[in-house]
This record gives C-alpha cells, structure tokens and sequence, in this order.
C-alpha cells in the first residue's frame, strides 16, 4: 500500500514521490512547486505524475521552463502528440512525440513542453533542485 494513501489515485491531483523503494502520495495543492523550488518541501526522489493539456497552443504560448539539476525527466504520452522544447544557449531543439512515446530530458536542460493537440502526459521527475523562470519566446 502507499504510505499513507489508498492504492488507488488520480496523478494529475495527487503526485507520487518514489525514494528507496517506497511510494508516498503527495496532495498537490496550487503552492506546492513554490514549497518545492524554496526548499520548504525537498524532493530527494523521483516525482510521478499526470498532465492533461486540453488544447494545443503555440511555441510562444509557453508560461514557465524548468531545469531539473539533479536527475533526468521523462515524459511518457498517453493520448495526443507533445513538443518538448529544449533551451540551448545558441539555439532551441525541438523534440516531437506522440501517444505511445516517450521523451528524455537530460540533467540540467532548461525546457518546456508545448501541445500540439489535446494530450496527456505522465512524466517522472528527480525534483530535487527544481528550478522555474519565465519560457523565452
């Protein structure tokens, strides 16, 4: 069972924070990233969770990057088709993939993931040290 938790969730509310063999659930509620990026709330794991983008926007429709300077992402898509934009100094790089594929962000890459159509993701995050900032147009 999951500590503290039903063995059943639903991962776009509820996260799941796996560290040496163990799963524990995670409410999510709209401070919980500014808990974590303030160190209030380490993640020293992998974060698991689910993402539903109900329509597809723009490259520059982006809100926020993120850099994760301790482990990976991964981002499997369930349904829809994504863009994972990967921010390099010189140039962006631009990752398409779709339901059945996933996507592998290196340690450290800032980046941003754009719809290309209503999609659902589950990614699986090392969130120790997560950063945010504004996505560059």
């Amino acid at each position: 069972m999951l500590a503290g938790m039903e063995t059943t969730l639903d991962l776009s509310e509820t996260y799941l924070h796996l560290e040496r063999g163990r799963a524990e659930a995670m409410p999510v509620d709209e401070r919980f990233w500014e808990r974590v990026i303030s160190g209030q709330q380490p993640l020293p794991g992998w974060l698991v969770a689910s993402f539903e983008f109900p329509s597809a926007i723009c490259a520059g429709g982006a809100g926020h990057s993120e850099r994760h300077p301790n482990g990976d992402e991964i981002h499997v898509c369930v349904s829809g088709a994504m863009a994972a934009v990967l921010e390099h100094d010189k140039s962006d790089e631009v990752i398409e993939f779709a339901a059945g594929q996933t996507c592998l962000i290196p340690r450290g890459t800032w980046h941003h993931l754009v719809p290309r159509k209503p999609s659902r993701i589950v990614s699986l995050t090392f969130g120790e040290g997560t950063e945010h900032r504004p996505a560059r147009e």
